[in-house]
């Protein structure tokens, strides 16, 4: 049985094996089974990364995440994919960013968050 967030984890990591997302977007998971052990982590009391998945009319079309949360500054790090290219230009990760910048204020007490590109594009500059 899996539970929905394993499915997202799953979804995602094959999503992210596409050679144009893996220029942008490096994955540190070589297999589903530690792409979900990852995540599993992040659920732990003490985790210092956390994130959401974006969806589109229901769909799983990437996701946003911090990093590194609490550190010095900056107080995480955050890092985001839309890996569906229909969606691509079409301000999906923007709106995501927002809104997961809103929740990361409610949740955390940060006092600011960092981003690199892996590799800049016009449209990722204009996200940030």
């Amino acid at each position: 049985m899996w539970l929905a967030f394993e499915i997202d984890v799953i979804c995602y990591f094959e999503k992210v094996q596409d050679e144009e997302i893996k220029r942008f977007l490096p994955q540190k998971a070589r297999s589903v089974e530690e792409a979900i052990s990852d995540f599993e982590k992040t659920l732990l009391p003490d985790a210092t990364s956390f994130g959401s998945t974006i969806y589109v009319n229901a769909n799983d079309v990437g996701d946003v995440w911090a990093y590194c949360i609490g550190g010095d500054e900056p107080n995480a790090m955050l890092s985001f994919c839309v890996f569906e290219k229909s969606l691509w230009g079409k301000g999906i990760a923007s709106e995501a960013v927002r809104i997961f910048l809103d929740e990361m204020k409610e949740k955390y007490s940060l006092r600011s968050m960092g981003a690199l590109p892996f590799q800049t594009t016009k449209r990722q500059s204009m996200c940030l």
